[in-house]
This record gives structure tokens, C-alpha cells and sequence, in this order.
């Protein structure tokens, strides 16, 4: 160990990753990420807030109901104006919002807490959900209901476009069996051009899921062993005639929810974890070709398997993650949403947990899209928030290091400091904690006032004061004793109170040598 300080920056080069082991020379990844979103030089800001979409509570019998599915469905229509409504399923009905805040009903009379699927065809908004006894249904934005969708369709479970044909599963009677509609025609399902197609019978696999991705409609089988194939062609029949191709093996599907496109690739769940098909192209079903395997330990030991049907996942393209919500072990609804950054290379897991999510959508809103999510408290949030507090209730940000030994493993140090370069984000303060070896943790408040703040107490003189916001600071914290590793955490818990750190870095020295 040198004699003299030794400055030692912290360049966090990778996300939450538990799998990766408690401690580590330097910051290859973190133990604990909770309620943030990262920043692209590796640092990390309080996830934003949440406000609930409807005043008025969901309820059926003087109960609140779950909100299972969110869509965002534009009607085309004619004139370059098209309309927006936002639909759900909650409890036994559909409802649909017309960006006032209040959701009408427009279908009763489903089997509630089944996993829907929302999409469209020709202007048409088409449901359809698990349930073994309810139909498909279809609503043009005009109807003041919902109706049966014509033409005799299979009681599907989902449907997607592709090539100018609707292309459904997850029928009861046939759950092996894929079907297409008419050319250009949903509501034709037994006239010519129509059919479907066995995938692998009776392999103790069902069609969970379909998605159309360069050129070829994706079929992905499960729960259990699991399997995918693709289907090539445009036509029923001729020199370019449907055929089916088997991809590979090994690789299930928890449910057509959790499949989200993002980037040239597709991503979904199963109970083994998170997977993409890039990856799964490539790595067959090794373990090294899942996304999730920085986070395998939760998927083996926190999370309840046997609910991931009713998991569903997101692209949130505007901030560039994908987003899944899940449960863990012992809850009865889902409680966490995964998250998986995809701007680095490669990507970076985060954990939601400042909300639970029955379901999760994305909506345009003020001409951005932002997320929204459904609960089991009858109400929809609206997220990408600037306060944060969901519904108005606090929630904690956290940012855990791993034990780090910074080179010298078996060499007693202390810190002469810590460092936090961050922008100050209004006069709140972040919570610094650390471990030294096995002792007690100790903490410290670090605070973030670096300028004038809009609205404060203090005022805001236009040419004349800097905006807390705008401004890059360091701020310094004292960490008393002396180890061989040390670890780090940062949260944030106040009420419509924020951090932005963008860079850590430790001051070094011997054990023993004196303050200068």
C-alpha cells in the first residue's frame, strides 16, 4: 500500500446484477438498484413520478378491481385526423378513455382476471383474453359497445397482424393450433384464403405466443420444454406458400404478453428467465444467451415461477428500456417491474418497486409517449411524472455497490473521502451509507443545494441565479474506520424529492495515516 493518498475514481461500468457475487475490485456492477433509471455515463436518476389517469376508483360490487390490460388505440380513419382512446380490461368489463380522465364502460360480462390482449386490424380495436368461455371482441370507436368479432373466428387468446392477415392461438380446444384470417380481412375466418396450421401436436406445449419480426411470424410454445418456430411465405398456397421452419428448442414462453420487439430483436419471459432471440440464435439454450443472466439468482430464488403467465413486459423506447412486470414469492399480485436497459452494450437491469403493476402500456400523452400502468387498487397511473411521488405517497431510490477492495484486498485502507459529482436536484439530500468489513453500517446526509431553486424559499431572480438544475457539483463526505472492503449505498427516499449522481470517486490511504 502506498505511503501517500491515493485518489480512485468509481466509473460504474455495469447495472444490477446479484448473480455477479457481493464484492468486487471495482465497480463492475451493483447489488442493489431500486426505483432509478440510469444515466448514460453510468450514473442514475430517481425514477420519475406517478399520477392516477381516473379520480374515480374502479369497482364491482363495491370492490376494486385489477386493470389486467392498457392499449393505446388510434383510428386512422380519413382527413389526417386521427382519434385516440385509451382501453382497458378491468374486472369483467372493457372501458375506454377519451383522454378525460374517466373510463365508460363499452363491454360487461367477462370472466375477469384472465390475461387480455388488445390490438388492431383495419381501423378495428380486437380483444381477447384466457378465458375459455368468452369470444373475441371488436369496437370501431363509433359503437357505444363493444360486439362479437364477425365471422365465426377460433376463441383465440391473442392475434397479430401480419402480411395483411390476422394470425390467432391460444385456442382451448386446439392449443397447438395457429390460424389466419382473409387477406386484408379480420372478420373472415372460413372463407378462401383462410386456414391454420398444427404446430408440433401433442407435444406437451401449447401456443403461448406469436409476434411478426423481419418478415417471418415468430410461434413460441410453452410453458414447459418450449419451443420456436417461424412461418415464411404470403400466401396460403402457390410458389410463395406459408411453411413453417422449426427454430429451436429448449427456449419456452411464459405468455404472449411478455414478448416486446425493441431494437432489431425480440425479448420475452419464461420461468427460466429473460431471454432475446438474437441471443437465443445464436447460444441455442445455454444459459450464456439469456438477458437475464446477471439477474438469474432473483429468477431462481425471489420470484413466484408459477405467476409468470400473468406477467407482462413493455418497450418504453422513449428512455431506451424494456420493462416487465412480475411478483415475488408469497404475493398474490404482481409487485416488481424488471427493468433492462438497453443503451449500453451490454445491457443494464434495474428494479421497480415503488408500484405494483397488473399490467403495463404505453401511451401517447402531450405528444410524448409515456408509460402507464394498470393496478389491483382499480386505478391507472400515468408515468415520466417530474414530481416524484406516486399518487402522491414517497418512495425510495437505492443504489448498493458491491463490497469493494479496491486492489488491495488483504491491506487495511481507510477513505479519506468520498466524492459525489452530481446536479443538484432542489435542496433535498441523499442518504450515504457504508459497511467496513463486517461492522455496522454508518450513514451520512449529503446535500444536494447548489443553487437557486425555482419556487424555494430563497426565490429565483431571472440574470442573476442559477438554476439548482442546470448546475454540475461535488460534494464530499466524510467515512470514518478503517477495512479491507467497503461498501457503498445511496438512496433517496423524501416526498417529491430527487437525486442525479453522475459520478463517484474515493480518496485512499493507509490505515492510520493522520487527517491532513
Amino acid at each position: 500500500m502506498p505511503t501517500q493518498r491515493k485518489p480512485v475514481p468509481l466509473p460504474i461500468e455495469g447495472g444490477w446484477a446479484p448473480s455477479l457475487g457481493p464484492q468486487a475490485e471495482k465497480v463492475t456492477h451493483l447489488t442493489t438498484v431500486e426505483n432509478i433509471y440510469y444515466e448514460l455515463d453510468g450514473g442514475w436518476r430517481k425514477l420519475p413520478g406517478a399520477a392516477r389517469v381516473n379520480s374515480t376508483q374502479l369497482t364491482e360490487a363495491a370492490v376494486a378491481v385489477a386493470v389486467m390490460s392498457f392499449f393505446d388505440y388510434w383510428k386512422s380513419g380519413t382527413g389526417w385526423s386521427p382519434t385516440q382512446k385509451r382501453m382497458i380490461y378491468a374486472g369483467t368489463q372493457l372501458l375506454k378513455e377519451d383522454l378525460d380522465g374517466v373510463w365508460d364502460v363499452i363491454k360487461t360480462g367477462l370472466e375477469s382476471g384472465k390475461q387480455g390482449h388488445f390490438t388492431t386490424f383495419n381501423d378495428l380495436c380486437i380483444f381477447s383474453s384466457t378465458s375459455t368461455v368468452d369470444v373475441p371482441q371488436s369496437w370501431d370507436q363509433a359503437a357505444a359497445t363493444t360486439s362479437n368479432l364477425a365471422g365465426s373466428p377460433p376463441k383465440f387468446s391473442f392475434a397479430v397482424p401480419h402480411r395483411n392477415r390476422m394470425w390467432a392461438a391460444g385456442v382451448p380446444s386446439n392449443p397447438s393450433r395457429l390460424y389466419y384470417s382473409a387477406l386484408d380481412n379480420v372478420e373472415d375466418w372460413t372463407g378462401a384464403g383462410t386456414g391454420s396450421i398444427d404446430i408440433d401436436l401433442n407435444d406437451g406445449d401449447n401456443i403461448l405466443g406469436l409476434a411478426s419480426h423481419k418478415q417471418r411470424l415468430w410461434i413460441f410454445k410453452g410453458p414447459n420444454r418450449g419451443s420456436i418456430s417461424y412461418i415464411t411465405g404470403s400466401s396460403p398456397t402457390g410458389t410463395d406458400a406459408f411453411a413453417r421452419v422449426p427454430f429451436t428448442r429448449g427456449v419456452p414462453l411464459s405468455a404472449q404478453q411478455t414478448i416486446v420487439s425493441f431494437l432489431n430483436d425480440l425479448a420475452w419471459v419464461s420461468t427460466r428467465g429473460i431471454h432475446s432471440l438474437s441471443a437465443t440464435e445464436v447460444f441455442g439454450d445455454m444459459k450464456e444467451g439469456f438477458l437475464s443472466f446477471p439477474i438469474q439468482k432473483p429468477f431462481t430464488e425471489d420470484l413466484a415461477l408459477g405467476s409468470m403467465n400473468l406477467s407482462q413486459g413493455i418497450n418504453h423506447a422513449w428512455r431506451g428500456v424494456l420493462l416487465w412486470t412480475v411478483r415475488q414469492s408469497g404475493q398474490s399480485s404482481n409487485n416488481w417491474v424488471i427493468g433492462y436497459d438497453y443503451r449500453f452494450t451490454p445491457g443494464r437491469f434495474f428494479l421497480l418497486n415503488a408500484y405494483s403493476a397488473a399490467s403495463l402500456g404505453i401511451s401517447i400523452h402531450t405528444n410524448q409517449p409515456r408509460l402507464f400502468s394498470g393496478g389491483y387498487d382499480g386505478y391507472v397511473l400515468r408515468h415520466d411524472e417530474a414530481d416524484r411521488n406516486i399518487a402522491n405517497v414517497a418512495y425510495t431510490a437505492k443504489v448498493t455497490l458491491p463490497f469493494l477492495h479496491y486492489g488491495v484486498p488483504d491491506l487495511l485502507k481507510q477513505t479519506a473521502w468520498l466524492r459525489i459529482g452530481l446536479v443538484p436536484q432542489g435542496t433535498s439530500n441523499i442518504t450515504v451509507q457504508w459497511q467496513n468489513d463486517e461492522e455496522s453500517s454508518a450513514s451520512a446526509i449529503v446535500a444536494q443545494t447548489g443553487g437557486a431553486i425555482l419556487g424555494g424559499g430563497s426565490g429565483f431572480t431571472l440574470d442573476t441565479d442559477t438554476l439548482a438544475g442546470a448546475l454540475y457539483s461535488q460534494r464530499y463526505a466524510l467515512l470514518p474506520g478503517s477495512y479491507r472492503v467497503q461498501q457503498l449505498q445511496f438512496t433517496q427516499a423524501g416526498l417529491n424529492e430527487d437525486m442525479e449522481v453522475h459520478d463517484l470517486a474515493v480518496q485512499l490511504e493507509p490505515a492510520g495515516l493522520s487527517e491532513v
